[in-house]
């Protein structure tokens, strides 16, 4: 999913939500994963390098469950590995990710004996454990293949442990805050100037959450500026060691289950590529031209295929898009891969095309570079879609746009009225002319674009 790291949130059920639980979308490292234990010695950047363009990224480990996955790939060797975690200030994971996210109020976090935290007005404080306060749990379900955070405000008053039995009575946990957008969907149903229990407590002076989120193993936390970048010692723990040493490593992708709709293709028309040339620094002189074609399937989706022509070097082409494929460089399209793209005229939720797209293609379309927005556009012509067609951008934790399964923006097309709601939107479509990209809300219904 979700890089680059992929983070977002979604509204999946409103985009506005009032009710007193707030349904969040967790980020799609956070669905289930597959791990590759990679045996080629490297640094941990050329390491990284390597998983960007193979896999994901670096492996990131968040939950037992993943720790679980990590272990079987390992199996019962003793050799040193990297992960993804390295240091830049603080700790972080390959995909940008913060490894524990603080948002205290000024001046606490420290305090001797105060080893729960509670939250007031949108920061958190440390306190004593047994003080009354009201509470917040949350529930994390799984949703094919999808894992779903929910809060819910308690207005009674206990102690920090009981205010955590009471969660787990109900197959909850106190709250965890992760990253900024889970703070933001606590402050939502969060009373102000009220102090609400969270799920944070200090074990051996190290801050926690109850949840178990995020699934930590350290060694030692070596201060050392020199070791920046984690490795899995012989013993299976996390260890600080210099970035420049050569390790194996391991790579992630992300592999969410969900479940298959069958589609049968029919027959197949052949038009014109688009004519006009390539901007933003593109070079189309010694790219051979791209013969487009497109199937008209059962559903009434049409299949739309650009391939080298006949005799073309292979080597200039992929025959698949990786989740984080750079292919694109910004200077020729000798490295831009052949896209087989289909449009799906039947309107869903941005989740849910996602989810079609998975099951019968790869992804949501990622428009790489002009050439094919331009293929995209002309594809569109004679379609009807007046509130916009979904494609594959989504927004992580740290705000930034990215397309599905991790690849950064190096070209882009937003409307004037980008963004158009920066709170509540997190997925991306092209508007109604099929040129220009705009933020907008995941629950809405639209048709889409798949890419192969």
């Amino acid at each position: 999913m979700m890089s680059a790291f992929v983070w977002w949130l979604l509204y999946f059920t409103v985009c506005l939500a009032a009710d007193p639980s707030i349904v969040t979308q967790l980020p799609d490292s956070y669905s289930d994963k597959t791990y590759y234990l990679v045996n080629e010695m490297k640094n941990w950047t050329d390491a990284k390098s390597h998983c960007e363009q193979n896999y994901t990224d670096l492996a990131v480990i968040y939950n037992q469950g993943d720790w679980k996955q990590v272990l079987a790939a390992v199996e019962s060797s003793t050799s040193e590995m990297w992960i993804g975690l390295h240091r830049d200030r603080e700790w972080k994971w390959s995909n940008g990710e913060d490894f524990m996210y603080f948002n205290w109020n000024s001046g606490w976090g420290t305090t001797s004996g105060y080893d729960c935290a509670y939250s007031y007005s949108g920061r958190w404080q440390t306190v004593t454990c047994a003080g009354y306060y009201t509470y917040m749990c949350q529930k994390v379900t799984n949703t094919s293949g999808i894992l779903i955070k929910t809060y819910e405000y308690k207005s009674v008053s206990a102690t920090w442990e009981n205010a955590r039995t009471s969660c787990k009575s109900e197959n909850g946990e106190l709250a965890s805050i992760t990253n900024k957008q889970d703070q933001q969907e606590f402050n939502k149903i969060a009373p102000n100037n009220t102090n609400i229990w969270i799920g944070l407590k200090r074990d051996n002076d190290v801050w926690k959450w109850s949840s178990e989120e995020p699934f930590q193993n350290w060694a030692t936390n070596d201060s050392s500026p020199m070791k920046n970048c984690i490795k899995l010692s012989g013993d299976k723990k996390w260890t600080p060691e210099d970035c420049s040493h050569k390790y194996m490593f391991f790579c992630y992708t992300v592999t969410p289950t969900f479940t298959t709709e069958s589609t049968n293709s029919s027959e197949t028309t052949t038009v014109t590529p688009p004519t006009s040339s390539a901007t933003s620094g593109t070079t189309l002189s010694n790219t051979p031209s791209l013969t487009p074609s497109f199937t008209t399937q059962s559903t009434s989706s049409s299949r739309w295929s650009v391939q080298p022509p006949t005799g073309s070097p292979a080597a200039r082409f992929t025959t698949a898009i990786k989740p984080t494929s750079t292919a694109f460089s910004g200077t020729t399209l000798s490295n831009t891969p052949s896209y087989n793209l289909t449009y799906i005229p039947d309107q869903k939720n941005w989740i849910e095309a996602r989810k079609y797209c998975r099951n019968h293609h790869k992804t949501l379309v990622h428009i790489i570079n002009s050439t094919v927005q331009e293929y995209v556009t002309q594809m569109l012509q004679n379609k009807f879609y007046p509130n916009g067609v979904w494609i594959g951008l989504e927004r992580n934790m740290r705000l930034t746009w990215l397309w599905t399964g991790g690849p950064n923006l190096n070209y882009s097309e937003w409307h004037s009225s980008f963004p158009v709601d920066p709170i509540n939107h997190y997925c991306g479509k092209l508007g109604g002319n099929g040129t220009q990209w705009l933020d907008f809300c995941c629950r809405e219904e639209l048709p889409f674009i798949c890419q192969d």
